[in-house]
């Protein structure tokens, strides 16, 4: 599998004439992303570590400071190896109810007849990607966040897809995680991933707003993306894939 290396750099400077806190969420190693080293030219004033979930850095800048963060690491596509399970906590909290990723009554009924006539946790995961990428538009351009907004007006970004998404699969008891970053482009690009687990296979990434993408480019378009992104030709890849050109940076 080909891995790439990439240095991201994170720069902020407060601009104001009072203090300015700021929260750095420290990127986690994975299978696609690995040797990770993270290089501050300020010492965090505290770091909140946690078991599962991203280690937080907490600065609190002085008026003209900068906060210069430097990422080295190895990046690919998802490594096809086994991993073992998750704790007991850690399910608990990917399929827990919140504001982003809402769990309620009408979500599962709803997710329980789109997934009718499948058994497995991989192929009713497969079924909820394949619907959103046919009922639901991507744009950029709309107002109000959230998945009831997102249903009401059937079109939003990478953020709406992916809470959707997850919102489904916890309604039928498959943990489910948003993954924030951005690709690794000459510029900040950034985007939102979703990742399913499944028992003895892992955390499975699925991106489905590319999914969608990938049914309505233009030839044109499509052949760009793929130079840029590196981005699929099938849109059924993105149910288990990603293109690798990738940094998650919190979930």
């Amino acid at each position: 599998m080909r891995k790439q290396n990439f240095k991201l750099k994170y720069q902020y400077q407060n601009m104001t004439n009072g203090n300015v806190e700021v929260w750095f969420s420290e990127p986690k190693e994975s299978s696609t992303q690995q040797y990770i080293t993270t290089e501050p030219n300020l010492k965090p004033e505290k770091i909140s570590e946690h078991a599962f979930l991203n280690n937080l850095w907490y600065y609190n800048l002085d008026p003209g400071q900068k906060l210069e963060i430097t990422i080295d690491y190895q990046g690919s596509r998802r490594d096809k190896t086994y991993t073992s399970n998750i704790t007991k906590e850690e399910k608990e909290f990917f399929l827990r109810s919140t504001n982003l990723i809402p769990v309620s009554e009408e979500i599962k009924k709803e997710a329980l007849k789109i997934v009718e006539g499948v058994s497995t946790d991989i192929e009713r995961a497969k079924k909820l990607f394949l619907y959103i990428i046919k009922t639901y538009k991507y744009s950029s351009h709309f107002s109000g966040r959230g998945v009831a907004a997102f249903k009401e007006r059937k079109k939003g970004d990478c953020g709406e897809f992916g809470a959707i998404f997850c919102s489904y699969c916890r309604a039928i008891d498959i943990p489910a995680r948003m993954l924030y970053g951005t690709w690794t482009l000459k510029k900040f690009s950034p985007h939102a991933w979703s990742e399913i687990y499944i028992e003895n296979e892992g955390w499975i990434p699925v991106d489905p707003s590319m999914g969608r993408m990938k049914m309505y480019l233009h030839p044109f378009i499509n052949i760009s993306s793929a130079i840029q992104y590196g981005v699929f030709p099938n849109k059924k890849r993105y149910f288990g894939d990603h293109e690798g050109k990738r940094l998650a940076i919190f979930y």
